[in-house]
């Protein structure tokens, strides 16, 4: 790669100044948004339509393994006219170093750490026309304990990087809740919007926002004009209750998510467009820092998760054992199964599995025991709490026996069924037969067998006779004696016992 002199300047002016505050720190602590033109594109994440949005992917200039200045990654920007009256904002992450940021030779930050995404205001440092922004990766010895023990997913360096304007009157920042009401019975939204005013003289805000369900139904709005002072900033805070909302109630097995969008409205028209996705749930925090959702623990969810690795692992191998043995890989060994077995097996692999699944009604939840117990309650409750603990066991125990015994009966009696049917589905017959030389008996050997039924035969040419087994369900001694005659051999029975 190669070195420019700027690239040069740049290291050599982070190692005179490394360690040394700059005196206009302008990293931003805000929430990270963007603010799209259209509706429709800010509901889908279309970038490309926003007028004043440009992607940050600079390119590296510089790289050492030695020295405090690592790496020098630099991009050209340019900057239409038409920015000046709007507040610029860089949005920079996946640096994969800890870095510090210059624009047009000017160090605007102190050293970042790499493991967070930082909002910059950048408006006082850029230029009409053409921007030189550089990022320098430094080597800081305080940040080398971020590393220790923290693993972060690896992704595209400088991936979601952008630089772009937004209006001087406008959002600044908003924070969002969507919680139950203090009994439960709906969701209430608590929504603040900070509006800012950069421009010097006072203005008229025009600010709203609307939520939709998961299911798309509109379920609140409003629309609110505020008078701001210049160089101001203000909040206007909503709390309206959103109904119907127990079912969209938000958990790993019912991700739904409520859509809410931000806008800010210029002269009737609608300007900036800022999309948000918020879940119905409370979380909170035990004393011994377990996570809760709606003011319970949900160490319920990691017992699931648990429940079904293990019926994976235990089926992936009872499968893999029973199915090797059902296809004859170990018959030469005389190890077989035979079908009845194997539906019996399959039967049981699901009571297996159920049984296991089932143990989840034995999962008693600890800390709301405990916290009940705190709160001073007598010891009746704790009594009763083991009465229903044990007979919910005794009722797990109950069902299994039950399904055990009807998987038994069921294996059982098709079992004895199937022995019925196989005696009903043989029967002999013996035939005399004139057969008058060895060309006859080929014959009927030949094309005898391929009768539908006839399971086993025998021709004697010194007897004249001819001796089949037959399933009666699917053939009988006078079909048998017709395909004789239709091969012109007169077939008389001969009155001998059948053998079953």
């Amino acid at each position: 790669m190669r070195k420019s002199i700027y690239s040069v300047l740049l290291a050599l002016l982070v190692v005179l100044f490394y360690g040394v505050d700059v005196a206009a720190q302008v990293r931003v602590a805000r929430s990270e948004f963007l603010c799209y033109d259209r509706r429709e594109d800010a509901n889908k994440d279309i970038r490309t339509t926003i007028d004043k949005h440009i992607v940050i992917a600079p390119e590296e200039q510089f790289r050492t393994d030695e020295g405090k200045v690592r790496a020098v990654y630099e991009q050209r920007i340019e900057i239409p006219a038409t920015w000046q009256d709007y507040n610029a904002y860089l949005h920079i992450e996946n640096v994969r170093g800890d870095y510090t940021i210059f624009f047009n030779g000017k160090q605007i930050t102190t050293p970042l750490d790499k493991y967070t995404p930082a909002d910059i205001f950048v408006s006082p440092y850029l230029e009409q026309g053409e921007n030189i922004f550089a990022v320098v990766v430094v080597e800081e010895e305080a940040m080398r304990l971020l590393d220790e023990g923290l693993k972060i997913a690896e992704r595209k360096q400088f991936e979601n990087c952008y630089l772009f304007a937004q209006r001087k009157l406008g959002i600044y920042d908003y924070n969002v809740h969507l919680r139950p009401d203090s009994l439960g019975r709906f969701a209430e939204l608590k929504l603040d919007i900070i509006a800012d005013n950069s421009f010097s003289t006072n203005e008229v805000i025009n600010v709203g926002y609307d939520i939709y369900s998961p299911e798309g139904k509109l379920m609140e709005y409003s629309v609110n004009d505020l008078a701001m002072e210049g160089f101001t900033r203000d909040t206007m805070r909503y709390s309206p209750y959103i109904y119907n909302s127990n079912p969209n109630r938000w958990s790993p097995k019912n991700p739904k998510l409520y859509d809410l969008m931000l806008y800010v409205k210029q002269n009737g028209i609608l300007r900036e467009y800022i999309p948000l996705n918020v879940g119905f749930v409370e979380y909170g925090y035990t004393e011994s820092g377990d996570i809760t959702a709606f003011g319970e623990p949900i160490k319920l969810s990691r017992a699931t998760y648990n429940n079904i690795c293990q019926n994976l692992f235990w089926a992936f191998l009872y499968n893999c054992i029973a199915i090797t043995v059902a296809i004859g890989v170990f018959s030469p060994l005389g190890l077989t199964l035979s079908p009845m077995i194997g539906a019996f097996a399959m039967s049981l692999s699901s009571v297996c599995v159920v049984t296991n699944a089932l143990r989840l009604n034995l999962f008693k939840d600890t800390y709301k025991y405990k916290r009940k117990q705190r709160e001073g309650l007598s010891q009746l409750y704790s009594i009763e709490e083991i009465y229903k603990s044990e007979e919910k066991k005794m009722k797990t125990i109950k069902l299994l026996v039950a399904m055990v015994v009807m998987v038994a009966a069921f294996a059982l009696n098709a079992n004895a069924q199937n022995k019925k049917e196989k005696v009903k589905k043989e029967a002999e017959v013996t035939f005399v037969v004139d057969l008058h030389c060895a060309d006859c008996q080929k014959k009927v050997e030949a094309a005898l067998p391929y009768v539908k039924g006839v399971k086993d035969m025998k021709v004697s040419l010194e007897g004249g006779t001819i001796w089949l087994k037959y399933d009666p369900n699917k053939t009988s001694k006078q079909v048998l004696a017709n395909e004789l005659l239709k091969m012109g051999y007169a077939a008389t029975e001969k009155k001998v016992a059948e053998q079953k």
